[in-house]
């Protein structure tokens, strides 16, 4: 049987570099359904984390439609900051993908 997770809380997170200084973070992540993925980054260097679709099969977006697609997770953010979900690629944005 599989081992239901719902509504644990579990945390993602890395360092930022400010100046001279190296801060740590973590954000308490829920997550809400089984299909849900804790956010990974794609290497050492990237600025942002991946999401990933929280879905049991595939989803066709018609061309210059918008759909929401779950993530499966909730986020408790510091104060003062926000998350912000923008597509992987230039193209993407450019042809509305």
């Amino acid at each position: 049987m599989e081992k239901e997770i719902y509504n644990e809380t579990n945390c993602f997170g890395g360092e930022i570099f400010n100046n001279d200084n190296i801060l740590e973070y973590s954000i308490p992540t829920k997550i809400l359904n089984k299909y849900a993925k804790i956010p990974t980054k794609g290497s050492e260097k990237a600025a942002g984390f991946d999401l990933y679709a929280a879905i049991d099969r595939p989803v066709s977006i018609p061309p210059h439609s918008t759909v929401k697609i779950p993530t499966g997770l909730s986020f408790e953010l510091p104060n003062g900051t926000f998350a912000g979900i923008f597509p992987r690629s230039g193209i993407a944005t450019k042809r509305g993908l």
